[in-house]
């Protein structure tokens, strides 16, 4: 008997088989896959990279752009800085240079602010002094310090004032005036009119009207207030001049009123007088010092005295205890000295025409009150004379043009030309600094 193996079951192989392939297929599969996508994420992984890369190359090329800019930025603020560097030092050095400067004069200024100021002449004893307590005192620029140059300058005309002076003073109304002004005194009072050309002269002390008469003839515009208790002039002076225009109002005798007796208030307020352009001139032999400190609070800038009498000379009590000329320069006065020069803005006495020693051949004698010069006088409180026709031709010439003119003698030996030329009493103006408003009229 023939065998016949019965075949074997190969079914469960196959599957073995079947789904070991399977599973090695989806390995591979899922290798594939994997590999596939661990490729994909690679390459997108180096995109991006290379994107990166790309980005940080830009981002370099655009910090070396801005490194250069900021190198060039650093060498313009290196150069900047330089030149501020450079200006600072220059300006500290300019700043040092004026800081010298500035000490140097400050230095200079506390100098000339200790160093007294002083005027001084070529053959002339007197010293005058920016000072109170001096023998001779100044204060300030005035123009009576310019007397000669604002007599003697020349004219549009071809004449000097001085001319013009001579004129007026041939003509006027008492040719001996003796208990008045004469050429020294009216010299003076013409060259203040002139110079101010003020509104209104306020003259307390007319006597026998030639003080009137030269400021009429100074200025043919200005208002007059002429004052005097008196009806008439003293010592024997005749009939008293008076000045025919309306412009003059004449507050004598009956019609007296004190010039601190005015209404100025009202006459302020009603315009009819400006104390900035008023002129007040003192010749009343009263108390001169109370009376200027007085004629101040009014608001009046200039004041003339004409009795500025010397320390210890004077025609009455008053005179020799209340000058300008007392109170600037005697100790026992200090105290009024001192608010007299602290409240004016100049003070000055006019100079003489010509020295004392012109009256050598003078017969006259030094008078104890005061108020002429004789020959042998010191000299040392008195300002330079305008004129010095003892030392200079010229001024030689011009005196005895004038004396001539005049008809007096040049030797001054006669009385008359000796009280015309000799009489001689520190006639001064004064400004005052502004009164303050709220002290006006106290």
């Amino acid at each position: 008997m023939v065998l016949v193996s019965k075949p074997k079951n190969t079914t469960g192989g196959l599957k073995a088989i079947f789904g070991l392939l399977t599973v090695v297929t989806f390995l591979f599969c899922n290798y594939i896959i994997t590999s596939s996508n661990e490729s994909n994420s690679l390459s997108s992984s180096i995109q991006r990279l290379e994107n990166t890369n790309r980005d940080l190359e830009k981002a370099n090329e655009e910090l070396k752009k801005k490194n250069e800019n900021l190198v060039y930025d650093i060498d313009e603020l290196r150069d900047a800085n330089e030149k501020l560097q450079n200006d600072l030092r220059n300006k500290n050095q300019e700043l040092e240079s004026m800081s010298r400067q500035v000490q140097q004069q400050q230095s200079e200024a506390t100098q000339v602010s200790n160093a007294v100021r002083q005027k001084k002449w070529d053959n002339w004893p007197a010293v005058a002094y920016e000072q109170v307590g001096k023998p001779l005192v100044f204060k300030g620029d005035s123009f009576y310090n310019h007397a000669r140059e604002l007599y003697f300058q020349p004219q549009s005309n071809g004449q000097t004032l001085f001319d013009e002076f001579l004129n007026v003073y041939k003509d006027r109304p008492d040719p001996v005036n003796m208990c008045g002004i004469r050429i020294n005194h009216a010299m003076a009072l013409f060259l203040a009119v002139k110079h101010l050309q003020p509104s209104l002269v306020i003259e307390s002390g007319v006597n026998q009207g030639v003080s009137t008469y030269f400021i009429r003839a100074a200025s043919n515009t200005t208002k007059i207030f002429a004052i005097d208790p008196k009806e008439k002039p003293i010592c024997d002076q005749g009939e008293r001049w008076i000045d025919q225009s309306n412009l003059t109002v004449n507050y004598t005798g009956e019609n007296f009123t004190d010039i601190l007796d005015l209404d100025w208030k009202s006459m302020v307020d009603k315009k009819e007088i400006d104390p900035d352009s008023t002129l007040v001139f003192l010749d009343d032999h009263l108390h001169a010092f109370k009376r200027i400190a007085s004629v101040m609070k009014l608001g009046v800038r200039h004041v003339l005295v004409e009795d500025n009498y010397k320390n210890g000379e004077g025609a009455t009590r008053l005179d020799r205890n209340s000058t300008p000329k007392q109170m600037l320069s005697a100790s026992k006065w200090k105290k009024e000295g001192d608010w007299l020069f602290n409240n004016i803005v100049t003070y000055a006495e006019f100079p003489p025409l010509i020295p004392p020693i012109m009256a050598k051949e003078s017969p006259e004698p030094k008078k104890s009150r005061g108020g002429f010069m004789v020959a042998t006088d010191l000299n040392e409180d008195i300002a330079h004379p305008i004129l010095r026709p003892d030392l200079n031709e010229d001024d030689m010439k011009l005196f005895k043009d004038a004396v001539a003119k005049l008809d007096l003698d040049p030797t001054l030996v006669d009385r008359n030309s000796y009280m015309q030329f000799m009489n001689y009493n520190q006639f001064c103006h004064i400004e005052f600094l502004p009164m303050p408003p709220s002290l006006l009229y106290q």
